[in-house]
């Protein structure tokens, strides 16, 4: 009403004659709703620039007013709408970008909700993305299976149409394709194709489209991410002409933040939505409204903490679907909004059910289907044997089996116990087993923190971890009977994976607190009281990017991941640093060293193996195939060096669950 008539005077009656056709209000709630308009605008009642009250007559909006599409194309590129958090997601340990997927909206209604979810897909393998096409008939979905021996199989790679009336699956793409989407006609769709770049030897992602099921596909553009599949979500706005998704990567390798844009579906011609973060992994997972008058995206910290951000106009009515929680246990929530800028958010899975990536249409009946990834992991702790210290692979066996997720282990200086996170318990928490026997006993109580990574003091009597009680990771330390666990960092920066110093007089930790993750150190609580131990004191050890520390086993060398993905070595005493190679094979876990050797999993041929690396060569030596390592654990060493202890998922599976109705 005031936009349509700016410059001029509206009075109040108009004003309810208008909104308000049908219903008797009192004039306070028209007095609430101005107030709302100028919270959201930043406007001011007694020096107003957008809203002005012409006293007992009404009001007047100041500015002028332009008529333009609704849109991508109204988002200029570089003066971004307001955004405003929805709700802190906390520790989400897949990558957000294909663990965390925001659905199409529905309408509002707080009333209680049925959860009867049928398989809708149940071969071996896992099927991922679901995209429901607009009338809710027909699901299109990615299959992500391996061969025995830990290959990708490509013989059912590809993007897969079910119809959901008949239960016929047919295969439309035979590529490395993910994640896809249907243009809101039903006439188009959109996904991610993983082409090899042979310069590079990396899988790089790009986004693809194809008109009809029996058309062509047309390359619009290189999405700029290289890291691991599925890669960025994409979405089509309400008029179809645009396309949304992420560019870059954004993650703890100090690259720059990955970026919200839209894509011409026509000539590819791309537009900036939102600035990112300064030192933030990015904004990734965007959705937008039906009516497309509201943007919901994730603003991530890290790979692994993110926020749920709206930006664009208000509106009654609406809700949004997406999964939150830990890497083990996510679930699907739900987010109302209102005219007054509120939400209201409610848990709709089960807490014991990991469920992911929401997909949602309305049916011609009104019903809401909703179809969505129900991820199935079991991760054990494995052996590799060597006939002598770091020698030659002698076997591999689990270390003991459960159908819980035990991972992160870690040897006490005695190596009579190791340190693991587990969520045996629910979320996950540190415990501290014996390796003979395997008595377990948990040792941190932090509720839904997704507590990991520990690593013992060398006297033994401590362990540091990290977690994330309410946002960011932080480090905490537990001290011997492990009663109560204290931070040493600030959740105001992302600070994770401790390692101690062999004579305990520091504390190694990543951060992002400069800006983009590197390699700190501070004064560790062996050496200085818990209750003073400032974080302020920590000294930043890497200057070019720094993840995934680690010591040797003498502390003069600090082994990490920098930002160009390479394995470096630093020289605690005179601070030079040596690349061990100008670039390794894609690195995918954290780095263990010892002595003139580093373990860690690197990604070979399109195959997960537990490797090593000489020191300072850089030359690799594969030495077992991981078929299932999907959620790279840290790795332990024994004392003794004839032992490598790490988290191995032997089962890492995902189904596709369908529900008809969310309301009742």
């Amino acid at each position: 009403m005031l936009l349509s008539k700016a410059g001029h005077l509206v009075t109040k009656e108009e004003i309810m004659a208008a909104v308000w056709p049908e219903t008797t209000v009192e004039e306070s709630n028209l007095t609430v709703h101005i107030s709302s308009l100028r919270r959201i605008l930043g406007d001011s009642p007694t020096e107003p620039l957008f809203i002005e009250t012409v006293p007992r007559s009404g009001y007047r909006f100041l500015e002028a007013v332009k008529a333009i599409a609704v849109g991508p194309a109204a988002l200029p590129p570089q003066v971004p709408p307001k955004t405003r958090s929805l709700t802190t997601l906390g520790a989400i340990a897949a990558l957000v970008v294909g663990g965390l997927a925001v659905a199409w909206w529905m309408a509002s209604s707080r009333t209680d909700t049925s959860w009867k979810a049928t398989p809708l897909t149940s071969s071996p393998g896992k099927e991922i993305g679901p995209a429901l096409s607009p009338d809710g008939s027909q699901v299109l979905y990615s299959v992500r299976a391996r061969n025995p021996d830990g290959k990708l199989d490509l013989s059912q790679m590809g993007l897969w149409l079910k119809n959901l009336a008949t239960g016929a699956s047919e295969r439309l793409t035979s590529d490395l394709d993910f994640n896809p989407a249907w243009s809101p006609d039903g006439q188009q769709i959109a996904f991610v194709r993983y082409v090899h770049d042979n310069a590079k030897d990396e899988d790089v992602a790009t986004l693809v489209v194809r008109s009809g099921f029996g058309g062509t596909d047309r390359v619009i553009r290189s999405l700029e991410y290289v890291a691991n599949i599925p890669g960025p979500t994409v979405r089509y706005t309400a008029d179809g002409q645009w396309i949304l998704t992420s560019l870059g990567i954004g993650s703890m390798l100090g690259l720059p933040p990955a970026r919200l844009v839209a894509i011409s579906v026509q000539t590819g011609e791309t537009r900036r939505l939102l600035d990112p973060l300064p030192g933030s992994s990015g904004d990734f997972n965007p959705a937008v409204s039906p009516n497309g008058r509201r943007l919901v995206f994730c603003r991530c910290a890290t790979f692994n903490t993110c926020d749920l951000y709206a930006a664009g106009m208000s509106g009654p009515d609406e809700s949004v679907l997406y999964s939150m929680g830990a890497s083990d246990s996510q679930s699907l929530w739900r987010t109302e909004f209102d005219w007054f800028g509120g939400h209201f958010s409610k848990q709709l899975s089960p807490s014991d059910e990991d469920a992911v990536q929401p997909a949602v249409a309305r049916l011609p009946d009104g019903r809401w289907r909703v179809v969505y990834v129900r991820n199935m992991v079991d991760v054990n702790l494995w052996r590799v044997q060597f006939d002598v210290p770091d020698g030659k692979v002698v076997g591999s066996s689990p270390l003991e089996n459960s159908t819980r997720i035990e991972n992160t282990p870690v040897y006490s200086p005695d190596g009579q116990r190791l340190a693991i996170s587990s969520n045996r318990s629910g979320p996950s928490e540190i415990w501290s087993w014996k390796v003979t026997g395997l008595d377990c006993v948990q040792i941190t109580h932090l509720g839904p923190a997704y507590s990991r990574s520990p690593s013992w003091s060398p006297d033994g009597r401590w362990v540091a971890f990290d977690s994330r009680p309410t946002g960011n990771p932080q480090i905490l330390v537990t001290e011997t009977p492990f009663d109560s666990a204290k931070p040493l960092t600030s959740e105001k920066y992302s600070s994770q994976d401790p390692i101690w110093s062999p004579d305990g007089k520091w504390l190694y930790f990543a951060s992002n607190r400069s800006g983009r993750s590197e390699i700190y150190r501070s004064p560790s609580p062996i050496a200085n009281a818990v209750a003073a131990a400032d974080p302020r004191q920590a000294e930043k050890l890497t200057a070019g990017g720094g993840s995934l520390p680690s010591l040797s086993p003498d502390g003069g060398t600090l082994l990490y991941r920098r930002a160009d993905r390479a394995i470096a070595a630093l020289d605690l005493g005179t601070r030079t640093e040596q690349a061990l190679a100008a670039k390794l094979p894609v690195v995918i876990g954290p780095i263990l060293a010892s002595g003139a050797l580093a373990y860690s999993y690197f990604s070979l041929d399109r195959r997960a193996s537990l490797a090593r690396i000489k020191i300072p060569s850089g030359e690799v030596e594969r030495l077992i195939p991981l078929p299932n390592l999907s959620r790279a654990s840290r790795l332990a060493r024994s004392p003794d060096g004839r032992q490598i202890i790490f988290g191995q998922a032997d089962r890492d599976e995902a189904d596709l669950m369908q529900i008809d109705d969310l309301r009742r």
